[in-house]
């Protein structure tokens, strides 16, 4: 994908080891991956440490009453997308997303955890950031900025 873009810096890293040494008005946390148990935490602190103190934070989940079916299927511009072995716990969806394009077929397993805006709040919390507001009705979109240290006077 990076050798795609076109007038824009591309870095190649993992999101939870990035470090870009500079900070922005505004970071992504976008394809559900708030959603995964491994790795969440360190995506957190990767958001952290790269938004600015005025900045915030956007971060896409999976909404905490999501029951997915399997079958349904969907497209993503010319990409067909379907959800095969779908099992859904108390907290926990598990699937296989199954991709098809050009007659080709791929398929991605996942498991994700659905969070509830106190749980994400916790989360956030451990990596600095807190939960401002969801951005739609279904809870998926949401802001968060950085805990600032808090000024007493004198």
């Amino acid at each position: 994908m990076l050798a795609h873009v076109r007038g824009a810096e591309t870095i190649c890293a993992r999101i939870e080891a990035l470090d870009l040494g500079r900070r922005f008005p505004c970071v992504l946390l976008v394809s559900n991956l708030v959603n995964s148990d491994e790795e969440r935490a360190a995506f957190l602190r990767a958001c952290a440490r790269h938004v600015g103190p005025d900045g915030v934070v956007l971060i896409e989940r999976h909404p905490p009453d999501w029951r997915p079916e399997a079958g349904k299927r969907g497209k993503l511009g010319e990409v067909e997308i379907e959800l095969e072995d779908v099992e859904i716990g108390k907290r926990v969806v598990a699937a296989t997303v199954r991709y098809e394009a050009a007659g080709r077929v791929w398929r991605h397993p996942f498991r994700a955890r659905l969070l509830d805006d106190d749980e994400l709040a916790g989360e956030l919390a451990s990596a600095g950031l807190e939960l401002m507001r969801t951005l739609d009705d279904s809870g998926a979109w949401l802001v968060a900025r950085p805990i600032l240290p808090r000024i007493v006077p004198a």
